[in-house]
């Protein structure tokens, strides 16, 4: 399981690294599918010379590399996009044709839709196998600001979008405004099959770059906003004060839990509390918990990710069971504090020696 996820995350990051390298160097070049990007398309992975393409890879990427599951979402859902592709395909030579915009225009293009359908019945099985590897979970954060963001953002891209058009053409119709934008997306046969044949390559850059500064401002203030209730903050530095006051003479380090720069995780009853970092996706505890040794071993809700649900009862479960001895461990075995991958707390509570 561990090999495939390299796997997928090595291919995201192979892409990422082709489609900059094509968007910088092939941007002037006549804009047919190359090699290289129907090779990444049978695949379903949106390789294309844009640098939308550039930006939602690195995000994607990213979020794999710390074992995100809304990673996980979005590749699946570019297979789903892939078979929906290759639906469309299979009904024009079915003669049941369907007016689809970003459908392939080629009887290659379509075969190769077909193909990728394929690929994505395999993919789909392949990820729900490999799904346990992913259990990292999004803080939650502000939506309504993203999505406000992502809103005025691709208004102020379509308005744009649509003067330039006026500029180059006088007749624009909301058609032409949509074969614009995914041009810029990156599908090349857009803007050859469609009306306007003749769209300047500087209009698609500035529609690209709009949509990229969009989607960037938009996952920052999800991101940006969400804090996570385990963050430093002086109510709980005051508590931790408090505790190593009480039982910090058996920890000679104790005080290094006064750094600002650690989560903490305090016990049901806030008389023991342990410190730790998020490390590449890993929490790793900063040694004992400190405070009442009898504490030690009672879940605490308040690092819980998940509404509704404590530290406590997800550690007793089986699946978790199973995902911990699934996932390598970084922590030394004396260590009463086990670590996971993951962007949450750790799911060992306030004293789980093992």
């Amino acid at each position: 399981m561990l090999r495939g996820t390299r796997i997928l995350t090595t291919t995201y990051g192979l892409a990422t690294l082709t489609s900059l390298f094509m968007t910088l160097l092939l941007r002037g070049a006549e804009r047919r599918p190359t090699l290289v990007e129907s090779t990444f398309g049978l695949l379903n992975v949106p390789v294309a010379r844009s640098w939308v393409s550039v930006v939602v890879l690195a995000l994607v990427t990213r979020a794999l590399m710390g074992r995100k599951r809304f990673a996980l979402w979005l590749v699946a859902l570019f297979q789903v996009y892939a078979a929906f592709l290759g639906i469309i395909a299979l009904l024009h030579f079915a003669r049941i044709p369907i007016l689809v915009p970003w459908a392939a225009h080629t009887d290659i293009g379509r075969v190769l839709d077909i193909v990728s359908l394929a690929v994505s019945a395999g993919a789909l099985w392949w990820l729900w196998h490999i799904r346990s590897a992913f259990p990292g979970r999004l803080v939650p954060g502000s939506w309504w600001r993203a999505v406000l963001a992502a809103v005025v953002g691709g208004g102020v891209t379509l308005a744009i979008t649509w003067m330039c058009l006026k500029v180059v053409h006088r007749n624009v119709t909301p058609r032409g405004l949509v074969v614009a934008v995914l041009a810029a997306l990156g599908d090349p046969d857009s803007v050859r099959h469609g009306r306007f044949a003749a769209v300047p390559g500087w209009l698609l850059d500035v529609t690209a770059l709009l949509l990229s500064v969009t989607i960037i401002a938009s996952v920052a203030l999800f991101l940006g906003s969400a804090r996570h209730r385990t963050r430093w903050s002086g109510g709980r530095e005051v508590r931790i004060r408090r505790l190593l006051a009480a039982y910090g003479d058996t920890d000679s380090l104790g005080y290094f839990a006064t750094r600002r720069d650690k989560d903490s995780m305090f016990a049901k009853d806030e008389q023991a509390v342990v410190l730790y970092r998020v490390m590449a996706g890993v929490s790793l505890a900063s040694g004992d918990p400190i405070g009442r040794r009898e504490s030690w071993g009672r879940p605490s809700s308040c690092g819980s990710p998940r509404r509704g649900s404590t530290a406590g009862s997800r550690l007793s479960s089986a699946p978790a069971r199973r995902a911990r001895r699934r996932m390598p461990r970084l922590a030394s075995p004396s260590s009463p504090w086990a670590t996971r991958r993951s962007s949450t707390p750790p799911d060992s509570t306030c004293g789980g020696r093992r």
